[in-house]
């Protein structure tokens, strides 16, 4: 449960922390991690914690190194391979693929109205935004006349919506054109919950609500659960391509890392021990070291977005981990919004 509400917190607004993880520049995140290695192995040498003086053990360290850089260099390109993997297929399979994304873009096509759907992937999903928002619209003005507790339950539930889908509609509309702008901007919409409490509204009340009531809520279900495949189509599209720039990244930084560690190792080759003066040496290792550390960092900075992403997206349908058992009914027509 405590991770359920730190995703939570992630997940709210904008702040230091969501920019970490999700918002901030991958580069300017690896640059970060290691300005912070640099100012710690810098506070350790002058203090005289750590030093560079003893060949065996900067030997051994360079050698560890070596293997590590190895060890990340590979297993990022395995990672690779299993994306590229996806990408092979026979001629059928990919028609089948084909014909899924078709289907996908001719029912946004139809609940939204319109003759073709964008193909920007912010676009699109501002189009199912705007067909999430009607249709809630629709539902909360064909309960207006009841006062019973139903039609106020239904009218709660519906304006919830409305004002979650214009919002998200809103900053969706204003956005840059982009895969992970399209993720990044709908990544806090909570379509489990919202999809969760109209069903318990529809089956609460199945039978006491007319027929138009019933049609409206069964529509913002299916235009809800739509939004859900949609943005988990451009989820699955952001990852491939995040994963094979990251491995191709990795690649560009593996050699300079791996020389990096030979010459700290280097620097300990003369007859009499360090190439350089004692004095001098922790100002050329610790740039070295950082070098070394770099496919690391920068396999850091993009693990915590693509990580993020896919806790913060990885329920398919009305699933809602972050209520407590025993919360019964208050959570049905309660949509929370991150």
């Amino acid at each position: 449960m405590g991770d359920d509400r730190a995703d939570s917190t992630v997940g709210s607004g904008g702040g230091p922390l969501r920019w970490v993880l999700i918002d901030g520049n991958r580069f300017v995140i690896t640059a970060g991690i290691l300005a912070g290695c640099g100012a710690v192995l810098a506070a350790l040498t002058a203090t005289g914690v750590i030093a560079f003086t003893n060949e065996n053990s900067v030997n051994r360290l360079a050698n560890g190194m070596v293997a590590g850089t190895f060890s990340v260099v590979t297993i990022v390109i395995t990672i690779n391979q299993l994306i590229l993997s996806r990408q092979f297929g026979a001629a059928g399979e990919l028609r089948d693929r084909l014909d899924g994304v078709m289907e996908l873009r001719a029912d946004v096509e139809e609940k939204a109205g319109i003759p073709a759907s964008p193909a920007e992937p912010t676009a699109l999903l501002e189009v199912v935004m705007g067909a999430v928002e009607e249709r809630a619209v629709r539902l909360r003005r064909s309960v207006e006349d009841g006062d019973d507790e139903r039609s106020e339950e239904i009218t709660a539930y519906a304006e919830t919506v409305a004002e979650a889908a214009a919002r998200a509609r809103e900053n969706l509309a204003e956005a840059d054109f982009g895969t992970f702008n399209a993720v990044s901007l709908t990544i806090d919409y909570d379509d489990s919950q919202q999809i969760y409490a109209g069903r318990f509204l529809r089956n609460e009340h199945a039978g006491e609500i007319g027929e138009e009531t019933g049609e409206a809520l069964d529509e913002l279900l299916e235009t809800l659960q739509l939004f859900n495949v949609t943005r988990s189509h451009f989820k699955t599209t952001y990852m491939e391509r995040e994963l094979s720039r990251l491995s191709r990244l990795i690649t560009y930084l593996g050699v300079p890392a791996i020389l990096a560690a030979l010459v700290i190792g280097l620097l300990y080759g003369d007859v009499g021990g360090l190439t350089v003066s004692p004095q001098v040496a922790p100002t050329v290792i610790v740039p070295l070291i950082l070098v070394v550390l770099s496919p690391l960092a920068l396999l850091s900075a993009f693990v915590l977005r693509s990580a993020t992403v896919t806790r913060r997206t990885a329920s398919i349908g009305p699933m809602v981990p972050s209520k407590e058992e025993g919360e019964g009914t208050a959570a049905s027509t309660d949509v929370t919004e991150h």
